[in-house]
């Protein structure tokens, strides 16, 4: 540790700092001191923060990876009554269960325990082709509950952050375990579409739906999020809930008993996996049955293994099929399948919704705050710039041939473009909830939305919802090469000043030095760090999309710039599985609320401002007020109707 600078005792500066939330502090030392550094989180928590593509990989990958562990005490320690040991929090050494566990989660995403038919996708992006391929319904019906919720707001004002929470959190209960959503009909629903489109009422008569499993769960499961954010940077608030006094505190504090809610939550999932497994018990039972006595196969159990808590139950029973033959198990799975399943949905849904939503949220506001004003557009349009929309929209304008509404900023009408060559003129959220089987592909989709798929990572760089992540050092020999800090160069000869510029030598590397670290040391990767480091990214604290079109900066990295130079859901053996879905739903989100909504941010420059100003410590970040806006229905989409900026 003495080979890099120490910061003893930050924690004051980090929480008190006029430069902002604890991650722009640490992005601000890291400008100024080396691409590694160590401090100390009062008492005694000695860190490392690291922030360059090599640190990142060598303690991701290599022989440094299984000499680090989650970091379960410090920051995913409020989150465990909700993360349990699933495959983000379960450990990886000896005894450890993450391998095992990834290995069968990554099965059940990819589809590789289909059978039959029953849905396994083919296109397999990134290994998890059966799930994204059910994804981009599961979202137009979200997005119909969430054009309830608007529809029965007052002039259309809503925050859009807590919505986009909650439509996050109803498509993946969908993808996860089928849960209906609000105004589903469950089965009923299923049998409708084959033919009774009718039975899907129109969003303009918005009517108030009953609760669903959906929202039900969400009514458990946001206040112990909410809490346990809390309860990062405020430890004593798991005091809360001990003897007659915290437990008195908890309820006028917390909102409630904490731990009630969880044992709540526990609950119902556990209900929700036991149905499940009751059913696929009695169903494979009735299968044997008919195929012992000659009977043609039956297929009645296939839809039971459509989602991922199907999957995860058909690779237990495949792999262990003497659980459907003990009738101690008829209603319940084993208590350690049972653990381990609830977990394993638990953990998905918390890391399968939050950072999407937070990304939309910063999406929505570059959209309407950034890019060029309606005065600038006409400009170019005089000036005969203007041109059809390319690839992600390099050129977009209001041609004649393309024609949208008036009164957009660049990055709406890139979007806006984008999804009416998607969805067509006619096209709506409605029209695809009424006729499921006219939702396009997920190849289409992603073929179309090029542009729109770029400003949903750009802001992934810009805002980083998720700043750092942290390992703890459980094993000795953990060693990195970090650089040495360049030497100013020699002034210049009079010499070599009359010398020719081609004869310089090219840059050479800087030096490194290898450091040990200590066994028990944090160390922080510092996501925020690295996507803000201005020898990868040009004028990195600009909105630039365009880094992430083909062809564009972030293609033409380095493979290791490229791999861990950006790195929005972690990389190496535990990066994110989920982050094909997540950008999936987030684009199709994007697209269809700026092709159907005219949305806006209501005030002045100063409210427009305060709109990006981060939340202090929340993780994911958001913005500190919210995503609060107005949305109004836009006109004739087909005639490129008039609409103006409020």
């Amino acid at each position: 540790p003495p080979l890099l600078p120490h910061l003893l005792g930050v924690l004051p500066t980090i929480l008190n700092n006029p430069l902002g939330p604890p991650w722009d502090v640490m992005t601000h030392w890291h400008s100024t001191r080396p691409s590694a550094y160590f401090f100390r989180l009062p008492p005694f928590r000695l860190c490392l923060s690291v922030s360059t593509p090599s640190l990142i990989k060598s303690l991701l990958t290599g022989p440094n990876h299984p000499r680090l562990s989650k970091d379960l005490s410090f920051t995913y320690g409020p989150f465990l009554p909700i993360l349990g040991e699933g495959i983000v929090t379960s450990g990886h050494g000896r005894g450890g269960k993450w391998g095992g566990k990834r290995a069968r989660v990554q099965r059940c995403l990819s589809g590789s325990m289909m059978r039959s038919n029953s849905g396994g996708g083919g296109e397999g992006e990134g290994g998890v082709g059966a799930v994204l391929d059910k994804v981009p319904r599961a979202t137009f019906q979200a997005l119909r509950v969430l054009g309830g919720k608007v529809g029965r707001s007052e002039g259309g004002r809503v925050d859009l952050g807590e919505l986009f929470r909650g439509l996050t959190l109803d498509v993946i209960c969908k993808v996860l375990m089928g849960l209906d959503m609000d105004g589903e009909g469950g089965e009923g629903e299923e049998k409708g579409e084959k033919g009774q489109d009718g039975d899907t009422p129109p969003p303009s008569s918005f009517p108030r739906p009953s609760p669903s499993a959906s929202s039900r769960f969400s009514r458990l499961y946001l206040p112990i999020v909410s809490e346990s954010n809390r309860r990062v940077w405020n430890p004593l608030r798991s005091l809360y809930g001990t003897g007659f006094l915290g437990k008195w505190i908890s309820a006028r504090v917390s909102g409630g008993s904490f731990a009630a809610r969880v044992r709540e939550l526990d609950g119902m999932v556990e209900g929700i996996v036991g149905e499940r497994w009751g059913r696929i018990w009695e169903g494979e039972r009735r299968r044997r049955r008919r195929e012992v006595v000659g009977g043609e196969k039956s297929e009645d159990v296939d839809h039971l293994y459509s989602d991922v808590l199907g999957q995860i139950f058909l690779s237990y029973v495949t792999s262990t099929p003497s659980l459907l033959l003990d009738p101690r198990h008829r209603s319940r799975p084993p208590p350690d399948v049972m653990r381990d399943v609830v977990d394993e949905m638990k953990t998905f849904v918390l890391a399968g919704h939050e950072t999407t939503a937070a990304a939309m949220g910063w999406s929505v506001l570059e959209v309407v705050l950034g890019g060029e004003t309606e005065e600038e557009e006409e400009e170019k349009e005089t000036e005969g710039t203007g041109g059809e929309s390319g690839v992600g929209g390099k050129k977009a304008s209001s041609s004649s041939s393309s024609p949208s509404p008036s009164g957009m900023t660049r990055l709406e009408r890139i979007i806006y473009l984008e999804a009416r060559s998607l969805f067509g003129r006619s096209g709506s959220i409605s029209s695809y909830c009424a006729s499921p089987s006219s939702i396009p592909p997920r190849s289409e989709i992603r073929d179309k939305l090029v542009g729109t798929t770029a400003i949903l990572k750009e802001a992934l760089r810009l805002y980083s919802v998720v700043p750092t992540v942290t390992r703890t050092v459980v094993k000795e020999g953990c060693v990195i090469d970090v650089p040495e800090q360049p030497s100013p160069p020699p002034p210049p000869s009079s010499s070599s000043s009359s010398s020719s510029p081609c004869s310089s030598p090219p840059p050479q590397k800087p030096p490194t030095r290898p450091v040990t670290i200590p066994v028990g040391t944090t160390i922080m990767i510092g996501i925020q760090s690295v996507h803000h480091s201005p020898s990868l990214w040009p004028s990195p604290h600009t909105f630039d999309h365009t880094r992430f079109l083909p062809g564009g900066s972030h293609s033409r990295m380095s493979d290791t710039d490229r791999n861990y130079g950006y790195v929005p859901f972690i990389a190496g053996p535990r990066g994110c599985l989920g982050s094909h879905l997540s950008l999936l739903e987030a684009s199709i989100v994007l697209a269809a609320l700026v092709y159907e909504y005219e949305i806006r941010v209501e005030g002045g420059g100063e409210e427009r401002e305060r709109a990006r100003r981060k939340h202090p410590f929340m993780v994911p970040v958001v913005p500190e007020g919210g995503v609060k806006v107005r949305m109004r229905k836009r006109g004739d989409k087909g005639q490129g109707a008039d609409v103006k900026r409020s």
